[in-house]
């Protein structure tokens, strides 16, 4: 009986380097493991600390402006923002859950240990499912970079790109709604003073939840294209200049998108 051997998909640019074919397997080298860890470097990590910073500033500034809602009775308001921001979380906190269990039952993936589910726990529980993703791609990435590890770089691929995709579904279902509600307020109180006035404190921190959210869906859509290409072997990685033109671009869509539904919608009072 012949002995089988996996089946490889070379994947090329060139059609003409494309191509699949069987082959035994070959313990990966030293050199393919610095290889591989190369691609993790200050401007990866730069990447991260901005999806953590516009994660973490988005929140913070929602649940603020929730106190201010509370402190000043704004009972409308209030629930409206609050909806907004159970209903993403339970849905992103589902979702990362279902795919540890799957990770969970995947060998090739490995057992997790007591301790890593603990804190998945714990930050499940607290609805910062994507912060944790961030977390754990900063450690396989420094760890893939000491050791060498192609295995660890691979974790770090997918850790990343789960993120980016959670992100993005945190923004469409938290960020632009937040950012729609907040400046349909905002341009109410301005047309009809009389019938929702706001305290300037309110507006204050309703402005600033309103550029927190247009700059995490911008910033959430460029990591995600970036995750993307970082995955794919076949594929350019996206440099700081491709970056930085990305997020402008989806930053000022953004901004078109949301004012577009703001004026829209006020318009018709």
């Amino acid at each position: 009986m012949a002995e089988e051997y996996p089946v490889v998909v070379h994947f090329s640019r060139d059609p003409s380097l494309a191509n699949i074919e069987h082959m035994k397997p070959q313990p990966e080298s030293p050199d393919k493991f610095s290889e591989s860890g190369q691609n993790f470097d200050v401007f990866y990590v730069i990447c991260i600390a901005l999806s953590i910073i516009t994660y973490v500033l988005d929140l913070v500034l929602t649940c603020v402006l929730l106190y201010y809602y509370s402190l000043y009775s704004y009972g409308l308001y209030f629930a409206l923002t609050l909806t907004f921001i159970l209903v993403p979380a339970l849905f992103v906190t589902t979702v990362s859950l279902r795919w540890y269990i799957i990770d969970h039952d995947d060998p090739s993936v490995g057992k997790t240990r007591l301790v890593h589910w603990v804190v998945r726990i714990v930050f499940l529980l607290l609805q910062l499912s994507p912060l944790l993703r961030y977390i754990d791609t900063l450690i396989y990435g420094i760890q893939s970079k000491i050791l060498g590890s192609s295995f660890l770089y691979r974790r770090m691929l997918d850790e990343d790109t789960n993120s980016a995709l959670l992100r993005l579904y945190h923004c469409f279902l938290h960020a632009a709604p937040q950012a729609v509600i907040q400046l349909m307020i905002i341009l109410i109180h301005v047309t009809h003073p009389e019938k929702v006035p706001l305290n300037i404190d309110v507006i204050v921190i309703q402005s600033w939840t309103v550029v927190a959210a247009l700059m995490s869906i911008a910033w959430s859509l460029t990591s995600y294209h970036r995750s993307v290409r970082y995955a794919r072997d076949d594929k350019d990685k996206i440099k700081w200049g491709a970056t930085l033109v990305a997020f402008c671009w989806h930053l000022m869509s953004a901004c078109e998108y949301i004012l577009t539904l703001v004026f829209c919608s006020g318009g018709s009072d």
